[in-house]
């Protein structure tokens, strides 16, 4: 028996190519982002414009930004690319230039730096029409080259070049900055496993022996949705997963990091998340709670697999992006491999279901607790950890199950 499957809602932005290293998941994290940036605009200082705007700086396509040199006899070209919104607390700065001439003239690349309002050269050599690239970082602290003192500011950065042996066109294909920043990770779900419901005592999956069998619903108590993204293979397979960590807005993802992995599962016919919730059954404790000791485990623990949906709602959202269900799919086969689950919505997973069990193969009659742990191996980056257990108390009794108060 599978899930229900639906259409999936709207268009996600996955981010996945920019890099994100951090420290363990858990709330209010840092972690270092990786972010290429393009000039904003360009505009000629010595020469004449001859072709193309700021925007056939971008990407290195063959799309050049082309100006003219000067017309006397100290032949010379110079022009300014300028970056906006670059953060004053950037932790490195690389500059990559790649262009020709149409004549070999001796090429300088430079850098205000703001600090002290002088150009810092940061690359010298004689290019002609061969094409080259230059990747250079300034060797002092990077925020001096970054205007202001907090928050964003400007990076201006200069190429000109000059000889006598006459005219020439100056080509620039590409101009960008990569720079490093320390960020906050706070944009996070918080995942919460609910008491487990509908308990009977049934056959194991296999139907070799007895099983309890459970239904759990965990919900996104968070302020962001639960988003893992991963691009699996059609037929079968396992792909490796990873979380949204930073937002743009409520639904477009800026950054990334791994969490785990998506392994398609024959008896649901789609991909699931492994290992988002651990079943346990367990004595009780003095107090009347879950004993979590190694001796108070009773059944083995069978981690469980989700495929992740806005399955039913879990109350009033704590923002109107979030009012409609927007995972609604198990996503994988088709190429999106794209799950999760919205704030204020929850999933659920019925007790007849593959993997809804704990087996109890000699286990005794008596009072014992059904224990969920929700991201069992700690994965997942979440704004709270400490809610990720629930339990309820069961009694054991020839074959049957009942509720304590």
């Amino acid at each position: 028996m599978g899930r229900a499957k639906g259409t999936k809602s709207g268009l996600l932005v996955a981010g996945l190519a920019a890099a994100l290293v951090g420290t363990s998941p858990g709330a209010g994290w840092s972690a270092t982002t990786t972010t290429t940036a393009v000039p904003s605009s360009a505009t000629v200082l010595a020469g004449s414009i001859a072709s193309g705007t700021a925007a056939n700086l971008s990407t290195d396509d063959g799309s050049a930004y082309e100006v003219n040199s000067t017309a006397r006899s100290s032949f010379k070209t110079q022009w300014q690319g300028s970056f906006t919104d670059v953060p004053n607390e950037i932790t490195s700065l690389t500059v990559s230039y790649q262009g020709w001439n149409s004549r070999s003239c001796s090429q300088v690349l430079l850098i205000r730096k703001w600090s002290s309002g002088s150009w810092v050269k940061l690359d010298a050599q004689r290019v002609g029409p061969t094409e080259v690239l230059v990747t250079v970082a300034p060797t002092d602290s990077p925020s001096r080259y970054v205007s202001g003192a907090t928050g964003p500011g400007d990076v201006s950065l200069r190429v000109k070049c000059s000889t006598t042996a006459g005219r020439f066109l100056s080509s620039a294909d590409l101009l960008n900055l990569t720079y490093d920043q320390e960020v906050l990770i706070d944009e996070l779900p918080n995942v919460v496993p609910l008491k487990p419901f509908d308990l009977r005592v049934g056959l194991q999956d296999d139907g070799t022996g007895p099983a309890l069998r459970l239904s759990v619903s965990t919900a996104n108590r968070g302020s962001y949705p639960l988003d893992v993204l991963a691009v699996p293979g059609d037929g079968g397979g396992s792909s490796d997963a990873y979380q949204c960590v930073v937002w743009s807005t409520p639904r477009e993802c800026q950054q990334r990091r791994a969490v785990g992995e998506f392994v398609f599962h024959a008896a649901h016919n789609h991909y699931h998340f492994e290992d988002f919730a651990l079943y346990e059954l367990r004595r009780l404790a003095v107090d009347g709670g879950p004993d979590l000791s190694p001796e108070g485990l009773v059944a083995p623990g069978v981690k469980a697999s989700f495929c992740l949906l806005d399955y039913e709602s879990d109350g009033p959202p704590p923002d109107p992006a979030y009012e409609d269900p927007y995972y609604v799919r198990c996503s994988g086969s088709d190429g999106d491999g794209i799950q999760g689950l919205s704030p204020a919505w929850r999933d659920t997973y019925r007790s007849g279901l593959a993997g809804q069990q704990i087996p109890i193969d000699g286990v005794a009659d008596g009072d014992y607790a059904v224990v969920i742990t929700a991201d069992p191996t700690d994965r997942l980056w979440e704004s709270e950890n400490g809610d990720n257990v629930s339990f309820e108390r069961i009694h054991l009794a020839g074959g049957s199950v009942s509720l304590l108060p």
